[in-house]
C-alpha cells in the first residue's frame, strides 16, 4: 500500500454534517460505514486466500472488537478485518511465509486491490447514515450535492 494516495471528494461536507449529530449517532454512522468498507476487503481476502481445507478462508471475519493481552477491546467507530479461531495460529505463516514455504499474501493483497472500492462504500454508507440520523434528529436538510460527491475517489 505504500506509495498510493487516495483522495475523497465531499469528505469535509460529510465531516461537518456528522458533527451536527449527537455523539451516539456519530459513532453508529461511522461504525456502519467502516463495516461496509471492511466487508469489501473481507470478501476479496476470502477470494485470494489459498484454500486447502477452507478453514482459513472461513475464519476471515469483520469484528468490532479484537483481543489485546487476553482482553476483548472494542474500537469506537471502527472495525477490524482479521482471523478468528484456530486459523489465527497459522494465518501469518500463509501471509508472510516461513523458512519452508514462501509468502502467499491474501490480506495485504485484498487491501491493495480493493482499497478504492472500500473507501467508496464507506463514503456512500456514511452519507446514507448521516441522512437517516439527521432525519431522526430533524437538524439536517437533504443535500443532493453532498450525496453525489460522496465516494468519488482518485487513485
Amino acid at each position: 500500500m505504500a506509495g498510493k494516495m487516495f483522495q475523497m471528494r465531499g469528505l469535509s461536507e460529510l465531516q461537518s454534517a456528522l458533527r451536527k449529530l449527537p455523539e451516539a449517532m456519530q459513532e453508529q454512522a461511522l461504525t456502519k460505514a467502516a463495516v461496509d468498507g471492511a466487508l469489501v476487503i473481507q470478501e476479496e481476502a476470502q477470494v485470494l486466500v489459498p484454500v486447502d481445507t477452507g478453514r482459513l478462508r472461513n475464519s476471515i471475519v469483520v469484528s468490532r472488537t479484537y483481543k489485546q493481552h487476553g482482553r476483548r477491546v472494542r474500537i469506537r467507530g471502527a472495525v477490524v478485518v482479521g482471523i478468528e479461531g484456530v486459523a489465527r495460529f497459522y494465518a501469518h505463516l500463509v501471509e508472510f511465509g516461513s523458512s519452508k514455504i514462501g509468502p502467499r499474501s491474501f490480506m495485504r493483497a485484498a487491501l491493495e486491490n480493493k482499497a478504492q472500492e472500500a473507501l467508496r462504500a464507506m463514503g456512500q454508507q456514511l452519507g446514507r447514515e448521516i441522512e437517516r440520523a439527521a432525519r431522526r434528529v430533524g437538524k439536517w436538510k437533504y443535500s443532493r450535492r453532498l450525496l453525489r460527491n460522496i465516494g468519488r475517489t482518485k487513485l
